[in-house]
C-alpha cells in the first residue's frame, strides 16, 4: 500500500509540477507589479486546487484502468499484490487520498500567496 501512495505521488507530483511552471512563468511575466504577480499566482493555486479537488471527487466513480497510476502500478508488480475484485477500488481510494494531501498543501500556498498579495497592497497604501 506505501508503494502504491509513492507512486500516487509521483502521478500527481509531476502534474502539479507542470501546473507550478505555468504559474511561476505567469509570475514571472508580471514581475514588474509584485501585488499583480502574487495575485496571479494566488488565482493559479487556486484553480490548481480546484482541479485537485474536482479529480479527488472524480476518483472513486473513475474506472482507474486507464489511469497512469494503473500502469505505473501494473508495472512496478504493485498491482498484483492487490485482490482482483478490489484492485480498481483499492487504487481509487488511494489515489483520492493522495488528491486530498495534495490538495490541502496547494490551498496553504494559495492562502500564502493571497496573504502576501494583501500585505504588499497594505505597505504600498500606507507609503
Amino acid at each position: 500500500m506505501e508503494q502504491l501512495s509513492a507512486l500516487a505521488d509521483y502521478v500527481i507530483r509531476r502534474a502539479l509540477g507542470f501546473a507550478g511552471l505555468a504559474a511561476a512563468t505567469l509570475m514571472l511575466s508580471l514581475s514588474f507589479d509584485l501585488a499583480l504577480a502574487l495575485r496571479m499566482g494566488a488565482w493559479a493555486a487556486a484553480a490548481t486546487l480546484l482541479g485537485l479537488l474536482i479529480q479527488a471527487h472524480r476518483a472513486p466513480r473513475r474506472n482507474m484502468r486507464h489511469s497512469e497510476l494503473w500502469a505505473l502500478a501494473a508495472g512496478h508488480r504493485v498491482a498484483d499484490e492487490l485482490p482482483d475484485h478490489r484492485r480498481g477500488e483499492v487504487i481509487a481510494a488511494v489515489m483520492r487520498q493522495r488528491l486530498i494531501w495534495h490538495a490541502e498543501r496547494v490551498a496553504a500556498l494559495a492562502l500564502a500567496l493571497w496573504l502576501l498579495d494583501g500585505l504588499v497592497l497594505l505597505v504600498h497604501a500606507l507609503r
